[in-house]
């Protein structure tokens, strides 16, 4: 993901009364810093390169895409190109110290040699920070040594700027690797906490699900049926359902009934065809599609190999599918919820 590609695939960029700078407004080196320690509030605004807004000390307050945040020392904004925001520290008393970072992609990106290590510094650097704004997450809160790490390496940055040398330019972007490394570290720990958070409030409710499709793998199944016994809307079900479980609820579906597809090849007689609507399959054509993307071989096939003795228990073949699983994986589900 890039810059260029996030602005093309984003539709709803929020223009409204906001003010928008349509070039970079502070030099050609195309990276600014600011510190502040008065309290004031601009305009809503957005503009075409980012903006990592830090509190040092606070509190404040950030308007971000339409959502207001309350900000605290250690809490770090970090702000897309083309996402509406403005800041207010006037609704507060005390003292306040605020520091601004804008900077562009290709600031960053300048020293760069290929497009190969192009688009690993977009997966490891930047895409966090779409990420932050897709999941509504645009504020991170650091603590403890987290929080004198990145305030060590934020004056690090600002000590190069307003020195202004030669190797003022080199310098900084080191350090702003540092800085998104850091940055990077704390969204993912914050996404793996609100994992753990989701896997504790629907635990019980998700169990109840996986619990009606072991029992019923064999016959169609609707997902507003086992939304209902879950107790959540189809878009919440299937984000749960992923997060905590790691596939979707089509994957899983898919995945049960080919391990029960898998035993009755072994230990049954049946055709092929019967074995699959046995197990919930529509066609023998369906059936052997996705048979193969997870196991890596036609339902014969597999007989053939299991009874002839020829396998040794585990699926060799490379399937088409977006994932391929020996047999020794294809065994029974264990349910993906913890027990008490």
């Amino acid at each position: 993901m890039s810059y260029g590609f996030y602005l093309k695939h984003r539709t709803n960029i929020p223009y409204g009364l906001a003010s928008k700078a349509k070039q970079f407004p502070h030099g050609s080196i195309q990276f600014s810093m600011s510190r502040h320690k008065t309290r004031g509030c601009n305009p809503p605004h957005h503009h075409d390169f980012f903006h990592f807004y830090y509190l040092r000390q606070g509190p404040s307050m950030h308007f971000f895409n339409g959502a207001d945040y309350v900000l605290n020392s250690g809490s770090m904004v970090t702000v897309p190109p083309m996402v509406e925001h403005f800041c207010d520290s006037t609704c507060f008393s005390g003292s306040v110290e605020c520091i601004n970072l804008f900077f562009t992609e290709e600031f960053l990106k300048e020293s760069l040699p290929d497009k190969k290590k192009d688009a690993l510094f977009n997966m490891l650097y930047l895409e966090p920070v779409f990420s932050n704004y897709d999941k509504h997450m645009p504020v991170l809160c650091f603590t403890g040594t987290s929080k004198n790490v990145l305030e060590e390496i934020i004056e690090k940055i600002y000590g190069d700027f307003i020195k202004k040398d030669i190797f003022m330019i080199d310098h900084i972007r080191v350090n702003m690797i540092k800085l998104l490394t850091k940055i990077a570290d704390k969204y993912n720990e914050t996404t793996t906490n609100e994992k753990e958070e989701i896997f504790t409030q629907y635990r019980l409710a998700l169990q109840s699900a996986l619990n009606y499709v072991d029992e019923n793998y064999m016959h169609k199944i609707y997902i507003k049926d086992v939304c209902k016994i879950a107790l959540m809307s189809p878009s919440r079900f299937s984000y749960i359902f992923k997060q905590i479980t790691g596939k979707t609820f089509i994957e899983y579906l898919m995945y049960l009934r080919t391990l029960h597809a898998c035993n009755l090849l072994i230990s049954t007689d049946k055709t092929v065809y019967d074995v699959g609507i046995t197990c919930g399959f529509n066609s023998d054509i369906y059936f052997g599609r996705v048979f193969k993307s997870l196991t890596g071989y036609q339902p014969s096939d597999y007989r053939k190999k299991s009874t002839s003795g020829q396998g040794d228990g585990s699926f060799g073949g490379q399937g088409d599918g977006s994932f391929v699983l020996g047999l020794s994986k294809l065994q029974k589900p264990q349910p993906f919820i913890a027990q008490d």
